[in-house]
């Protein structure tokens, strides 16, 4: 079967931020969304064409959330949920949404703001975990689609709305929503949805340390072996670190298996040819073993 290549138009132009704040419920209510634009006049009629329902239009420097706005949102979230209370929101724990004032006026309408820790929202955030994806995929689809169809044409700010509206109304759907609370453990409270290894420590690994300094007459190595080589360098040239006496306890001899891999031994040889000078405890293990007389220039010139 022959290769099929697709060709995909797209805008040249670098958009600007907008933020989209949304909130759900695990019984599957949805609160209208709140659109942030980057701009500092008022948000013209012609931007909300095509927008949810009851869209709430905000505007800021940078089209960012700030705690002013989510002041304004959390306002409108009163105003869009049923009287009962108390009620819980969790949140990640931007600093936009801890300002005192939003912590005050939640307090005075019996709504609890619970923050997330910190990169931990892919897993215990539901709209992260059920909404999000799908909602970021929709919206590519519909920005590419209209592009198709609009070519050489620009997404601009009287289109976003309109195609957030898309997006929305095919990702934020009562399964999808309650899958993402479902998955979280937080409603209903199970324990075991959670895969604890998810939130392990992440594993650092450290390479093995650098000898600030080089001491003259003595070094020590790790070989792969796992066999430490320590001697004077007086000692190691006196017996050629090979010998063919075994009846001597005061002359070194060779172990039993290589220490060096066939890698290692051309790379090291490589180094001799070339005078390669700089410190290398393992490299020197190898020339004291195969070239005793420049494993003792070696050690003493090393870089402190």
């Amino acid at each position: 079967m022959g290769r099929k290549t697709v060709y995909s138009v797209f805008s040249a132009e670098r958009g600007k931020t907008h933020t989209v704040l949304a909130c759900v419920s695990a019984s599957g209510i949805i609160v209208p969304p709140m659109i942030v634009y980057p701009r500092k006049r008022e948000i013209p009629n012609n931007f909300k064409n095509g927008a949810v329902p009851n869209t709430y239009f905000a505007k800021s420097e940078n089209g960012w959330i700030n705690s002013n706005l989510f002041l304004e949102w959390l306002k409108f979230f009163v105003a869009s949920i049923p009287p009962t209370r108390p009620v819980l929101i969790i949140q990640d724990g931007h600093s936009s949404h801890i300002s005192i004032e939003a912590i005050e006026y939640a307090r005075s309408n019996d709504i609890h703001l619970l923050c997330l820790p910190s990169h931990i929202t892919h897993i215990l955030q539901p709209l992260d975990v059920g909404v999000f994806k799908s909602f970021k995929s929709n919206f590519s689809k519909a920005c590419t689609n209209f592009i198709a169809k609009n070519p050489g044409q620009v997404i601009t700010n009287d289109l976003l709305a309109s195609l957030i509206g898309i997006s929305w109304n095919t990702s934020f759907t009562i399964v999808n929503i309650m899958s993402g609370f479902k998955k979280c453990s937080l409603y209903r409270f199970n324990p075991s949805a959670v895969d604890d290894r998810r939130m392990a420590p992440s594993k650092a690994f450290f390479p093995p340390p650098v000898p600030s300094e080089s001491v003259p007459g003595t070094t020590t190595v790790s070989a792969p072996s796992s066999i430490e080589i320590e001697k004077e360098t007086q000692e190691i040239n006196d017996t050629a670190c090979v010998n063919n006496n075994n009846n001597s306890d005061d002359q070194a001899s060779l172990p039993s298996s290589p220490i060096f891999t066939s890698e290692q031994e051309a790379l090291y040889q490589k180094r001799y040819i070339e005078e390669y000078n700089l410190l290398d405890p393992s490299y020197v293990a190898w020339l004291r073993l195969n070239h005793p007389e420049r494993a003792i220039s070696v050690t003493s010139t090393g870089t402190p």
